[in-house]
């Protein structure tokens, strides 16, 4: 896994804010991983977007493990 997510953190630290990582389990093969969650904001009017989990770096692309 890459090292981005902790380099980003570092530098969000000093505003005291972290990237949000949610635990996920493959049910298939017991396999445990990571998703990183991205909080997204709508263009229209009342409508409340749901938050993105992504399984791969934004920063460089390598998946998330």
């Amino acid at each position: 896994m890459c090292d981005c997510v902790e380099k980003v953190n570092k530098k969000l630290a000093k505003r005291q804010l972290k990237l949000k990582l949610l635990p996920m389990v493959n049910l298939d093969t017991g396999e445990c991983g990571e998703a990183l969650a991205l909080e997204t904001i709508s263009l229209k009017r009342g409508v409340r977007p749901k938050p993105v989990n992504i399984h791969f770096c934004p920063f460089c692309g390598e998946i998330l493990r």
